[in-house]
């Protein structure tokens, strides 16, 4: 059994706050925000323009199926969906690289790995912080932003061995 109560025919149940996660990460992946890049995964592959996909991609996945899998209860954990989630992408890089004049997508879909690639990693801290003041009706609130300097850096010395320059405070000796 998992932290989400047990099982459903042997199967592990999601945690609500992975499945918050998650969700929190679709959104993110399918943003207007990221429209420019996301436009590409948003469905299926039509393979009526390409053929030969379901011959070099053995699992195809796209943001819209990976969406109804997480509403569906289709992943019993945070990595499972994570691994669907990468799969858009890789199955494009897979598909496209080598192709002259399609290195678009394998750049688009690089720039969604990245994207992907810090989601998860937020997820996995708030995950292991497991801080339910992180997540705000469904959604992981976000965190400040590094520019903005209204808390102060517990590295900084009020003391003036580290100086206001953010240096971390020196040890006395």
């Amino acid at each position: 059994m998992s932290a989400g109560g047990g099982g459903r025919g042997g199967r592990t149940i999601m945690s609500d706050l992975d499945r918050r996660l998650c969700l929190d990460a679709t959104n993110v992946l399918t943003s207007k925000e990221h429209s420019k890049k996301n436009f590409l995964f948003l469905a299926p592959v039509d393979t009526t323009h390409f053929p030969a996909y379901h011959d070099i991609v053995k699992r195809p996945m796209d943001l819209g199926t990976l969406r109804a899998n997480l509403e569906a209860g289709r992943y019993g954990t945070r990595g499972e969906f994570f691994d669907d989630a990468s799969l858009c992408f890789e199955n494009a890089v897979k598909f496209n690289n080598g192709v002259a004049d399609r290195q678009w997508i394998v750049k688009l879909s690089k720039s969604m790995m990245k994207i992907l690639g810090r989601e998860r990693s937020k997820a996995d801290k708030i995950a292991a912080g497991g801080r339910a003041s992180d997540i705000s009706s469904g959604s992981v609130k976000k965190k400040k932003k590094k520019g903005d300097k209204s808390k102060k850096s517990s590295m900084v010395s009020s003391s003036g061995d580290g100086g206001d320059r953010g240096e971390p405070k020196k040890p006395a000796l």
